[in-house]
């Protein structure tokens, strides 16, 4: 992220505090994919919540570019999960500091347990417990 005016810093903390709100950790985050480029290289992928476009707070939050043509979050690439790419930058952007994300534990089914790749790497499922990547706070989901 390039350096920011005091106003611009302040935008940028008021939209954190706003999409904490929105999105507690272990929540859902629906994103929409607005606009494919012709090359495949570039995507407009938008960010609801509750039937509510909020990829502009997202946009100010996480740096990534607005794009109004197609009211969405500008992300170049390609081979992978650009959704996925978009939700995890912004939980590391919400729940990145030390101690900001603890694991929920686990429950039956997939959905109800912790999904931090803090497990995949061998810790157990214990709640509570402070997790070392807060990217992992959010999941994503296509609509």
């Amino acid at each position: 992220m390039s350096k920011l005016t005091k106003s611009q810093q302040t935008e940028r903390e008021l939209a954190i505090l706003s999409l904490r709100e929105m999105f507690p950790p272990n929540s859902t985050v629906t994103v929409l994919l607005r606009h494919v480029s012709q090359s495949g290289m570039m995507r407009a992928i938008s960010f609801i919540h509750e039937q509510r476009d909020v990829s502009w707070l997202v946009a100010r939050a996480t740096g990534f570019k607005f794009n109004s043509r197609w009211d969405g979050l500008t992300v170049t690439g390609c081979g992978m999960d650009m959704g996925f790419h978009l939700v995890y930058s912004l939980s590391r952007t919400l729940y990145g500091s030390p101690g900001a994300y603890v694991c929920k534990g686990a429950t039956d089914g997939y959905e109800g347990r912790c999904h931090s790749n803090d497990h995949s790497n061998g810790a157990p499922y214990v709640a509570g417990a402070v997790h070392s990547d807060g990217g992992y706070a959010l999941s994503s989901r296509w609509l």
